[in-house]
């Protein structure tokens, strides 16, 4: 199936309350989850070593590991309050990396259409909530006249829709774009009585990631002042 994403359909009941389910299975999200908790895993073990070589505050560090949403998970406590990595409960999450269940009574749908649509709403809902929050690194902007307000939203979306356009191209996050391309600077300095402006050395990742916008390399020099 397009975009990385295995699907598998499974009836349940017959008739009026017959539902129809789509398991899928996405290979990269997997992966992802399982580097985010083996690296989860090895703070753990940190902890525990840090933990075993304490001896007054023990039992209340051990409840503080045990309560964390972070940690907890993972974590087993003994009779006498020591803590261990449960091999169980690890093994029993691995099991669903990169694994989602949609369920719809539209057989009308592809199964493609299905699983596509609700990977699309997860990055919509994604956008809501940049859009609410400080995502777009907007400053805060009082409106009372609606058409101020309206103008104010659709500004929002023309900026998430100018993120995504450019993360297609690029194949590329974001953040990982932004985080490149603010490498790139321009500098003045002064030489024989003459201001001159400068950019940055231009590396392979900046220059790619232009190449995919369709923006042309910066000149080395882009002014002389008197």
């Amino acid at each position: 199936m397009a975009h990385n994403l295995r699907v598998k359909e499974v009836y349940v009941g017959e008739g009026e309350r017959r539902r129809r389910s789509l398991v899928c299975h996405n290979p990269d999200e997997a992966a992802r989850e399982q580097a985010h908790r083996e690296y989860l895993l090895d703070l753990v073990r940190a902890e525990l070593v840090v933990l075993d070589a304490r001896q007054a505050d023990h039992p209340k560090k051990a409840c503080e590991l045990m309560a964390s949403r972070r940690f907890g998970r993972y974590l087993m406590m003994d009779a006498r309050g020591r803590l261990s990595i449960d091999t169980k409960k690890v093994a029993a999450e691995a099991k669903y990396d990169g694994k989602f269940v949609v369920t719809t009574n539209d057989d009308t749908l592809e199964a493609e259409d299905v699983a596509l649509g609700y990977t699309s709403m997860t990055l919509i809902e994604g956008c809501f909530r940049q859009m609410k929050t400080t995502g777009l690194q907007t400053r805060p902007i009082y409106h009372w006249r609606p058409h101020r307000i309206i103008a104010h939203v659709k500004l929002c979306v023309l900026a998430l829709l100018l993120e995504r356009a450019a993360e297609i191209r690029c194949q590329q996050t974001w953040r990982t774009i932004g985080h490149t391309l603010d490498q790139l600077k321009v500098v003045r300095y002064r030489m024989h009585g003459k201001t001159i402006v400068q950019s940055t050395h231009v590396t392979a990742p900046m220059a790619e990631i232009l190449q995919s916008l369709g923006i042309p390399l910066p000149k080395k020099i882009l002014d002389v002042l008197e």
